[in-house]
């Protein structure tokens, strides 16, 4: 025996308030991962879907929760039929009631839609939560009890308040990478039984930190060559959008030659080819990694090593912004997309200026002092 039967509504037969949601019966457009549970002090768990309000299978929303879940009682899940028209000067609802009101009855395009709720992995909901539409909680999140929820949620952090406001990160950063890598909650039951000291402790942590470095990730390609550079890209022009090397290769691209190692090549884009970019890379054999949506998202090709996208809204003068994972957005200038001539040919890249500023406000690496002591240089001439 390796844990509780997933496949059972409830895991421990002796406690009738805990149920394995997964297993109630299927709701439309409601997908809910193994081991999730439910937890409910004052009315039966089975009764889950009644915190899921104005959900309207015609809007074809979707409500995800993934695996190893653990919700608290009182938590309502706010989905986009509760939005009302909101560029006229009242919001009020008049079609809803009729007798003549039905007039201005607004079309699906014309109401605000903010898209899927997604839960990830691991997640922690305190009791009496909220969630508003479109919201994204990253895997391994704590929300405090009695949170409201309106803007996207990082992975492996806590979030309290109403509004729900970043308090802290759980672990470091590289743990936090490792862990989203790692994705115990993909394990089969034997592996998870067999890792529960460690899973469950800081100590386990360390250990499985070690072992992930050690086994996990040491064959894989750490660097992105030149030549590498090249075919992406090759693969990047193909698909005719706009887009800039960003990070160390756009340093090295504005310098027009290489002058370090690069662990992976960073490419801001128009967000409007996410998924097109996303379907192209996985075509080339690429797998992503981290998932930080909609601010960036890391993928990795056994061949040609790591690439890390970005998407951008891009606006009519030329600016444009991207999603700041902590809400709110990173803003660009027009003047910041520029080009460079490396290795015979003119490639889109971020300016020496935005580099600069993008490399300010937090220690620098050694690799990074290099960079920006190269880029005064460049500056200078």
């Amino acid at each position: 025996m390796f844990g509780p039967d997933k496949n059972k509504l409830y895991p421990n037969e002796n406690i009738k308030t805990v149920c394995y949601i997964r297993n109630l019966p299927k709701r439309p457009n409601v997908e809910i991962g193994e081991y999730t549970y439910y937890s409910d002090n004052n009315k039966s768990p089975e009764r889950f879907y009644d915190n899921i309000e104005h959900h309207y299978e015609f809007l074809g929303d979707k409500l995800i929760i993934g695996k190893f879940c653990a919700i608290a009682e009182g938590v309502k899940f706010i989905m986009n039929g509760a939005n009302h028209k909101m560029d006229g000067i009242t919001t009020y609802p008049f079609n809803v009631f009729g007798n003549g009101w039905e007039k201005v009855t607004p079309t699906i395009d014309q109401l605000p839609f903010k898209g899927d709720t997604v839960i990830g992995n691991d997640v922690w909901i305190g009791q009496n939560v909220t969630i508003m539409p479109g919201v994204k909680v990253g895997d391994g999140a704590i929300i405090a009890t009695n949170s409201t929820v309106v803007k996207n949620v990082e992975p492996y952090t806590i979030y309290g308040g109403n509004p729900a406001k970043f308090i802290k990160k759980r672990f470091s950063d590289e743990e936090i990478e490792l862990l989203l890598k790692l994705q115990w909650w993909n394990w089969d039951e034997e592996k998870i039984f067999n890792n529960l000291e460690k899973l469950t402790s800081k100590a386990g942590l360390d250990e499985l930190m070690d072992k992930v470095i050690k086994e996990d990730f040491m064959n894989k390609k750490e660097i992105v060559t030149k030549e590498n550079l090249i075919i992406v890209l090759d693969l990047l022009d193909s698909m005719e959008m706009r887009y800039w090397i960003d990070g160390g290769w756009g340093i090295d691209i504005l310098l027009g030659q290489q002058n370090r190692e690069h662990r992976d090549i960073d490419v801001d884009f128009d967000g409007e080819f996410t998924k097109a970019l996303l379907d192209k890379l996985k075509e080339k054999g690429y797998e992503i990694v981290v998932d930080w949506s909609p601010s960036r998202i890391e993928l990795y090709h056994p061949e040609l090593g790591y690439i890390d996208i970005h998407p951008l809204i891009i606006n009519k003068d030329g600016s444009a912004r991207q999603a700041d994972p902590q809400g709110g957005w990173y803003e660009f200038e027009a003047k910041w997309f520029s080009t460079a001539v490396f290795e015979g040919r003119v490639i889109p890249c971020i300016s020496a200026e935005a580099q600069k500023l993008f490399h300010s406000g937090y220690e620098l690496r050694e690799v990074d002092k290099m960079d920006m002591k190269n880029l005064d240089n460049l500056i200078s001439k």
